[in-house]
C-alpha cells in the first residue's frame, strides 16, 4: 500500500511540474499580462508554438461556463464582415479587418483549426501593450481560443 501511495504522489508531482513547464513555454503569463485578464484556472492548453521569429501563439480550450465572462472582461467584439470606409480600395478587396485577422490566424496555424469557417460564433480582440500586439479569437460554440503575440521586428542591419 505504501508503494502505491508513493508512486501516485510521484506521478501527481510529475504531472504538476510538466503543466507548469508547458505554461512557461507557451508564455502563458505574458498573454495574461498583455490582456490584463487572467485565463480561467481550468483552461486546457491544446497547443502552443513560435511559428515565426516574431510570433508566439497558443490554442486553448475553455469550459463553456468561462467563455462569456472572458469575452466581456477582454472587451472582445463579435466577428463582423463590415469594411471600414476609411480603408483604401486595395485593402477593401482583402475583406474586413476581422476577416483578415482570422485568415492570418489560419495561415499561422497552417489551417489546422479552420477559424475562418466558424465566423458565426467568433469573438475577437486586438490590443497593443508594451509594444507587443495581442490577438484573441474565441469560438463560443467550442470554447476554443486562439491567442497570438506579435513582437516588433528588429531592424538590425549588419
Amino acid at each position: 500500500m505504501g508503494k502505491t501511495k508513493l508512486i501516485l504522489s510521484i506521478l501527481i508531482l510529475i504531472f504538476t511540474f510538466s503543466c507548469s513547464l508547458k505554461k512557461q513555454k507557451c508564455e502563458f503569463s505574458l498573454f495574461e499580462e498583455l490582456n490584463e485578464v487572467p485565463f480561467p484556472k481550468n483552461v486546457n492548453i491544446i497547443e502552443c508554438s513560435k511559428s515565426r521569429q516574431n510570433i508566439t501563439w497558443i490554442y486553448l480550450k475553455f469550459d463553456k461556463s468561462d467563455i462569456n465572462s472572458f469575452i466581456s472582461q477582454s472587451n472582445m467584439h463579435k466577428y463582423s464582415d463590415e469594411i471600414n470606409d476609411s480603408v483604401n480600395e486595395a485593402d477593401k478587396l482583402l475583406g474586413s479587418d476581422d476577416y483578415r485577422t482570422i485568415k492570418n490566424a489560419d495561415l499561422i496555424t497552417n489551417d489546422k483549426y479552420k477559424l475562418s469557417e466558424k465566423t458565426e460564433s467568433i469573438y475577437i480582440v486586438e490590443k497593443m501593450r508594451q509594444k507587443l500586439y495581442l490577438t484573441y479569437i474565441i469560438d463560443t460554440n467550442t470554447g476554443e481560443l486562439y491567442g497570438e503575440i506579435e513582437y516588433p521586428e528588429l531592424n538590425i542591419h549588419l
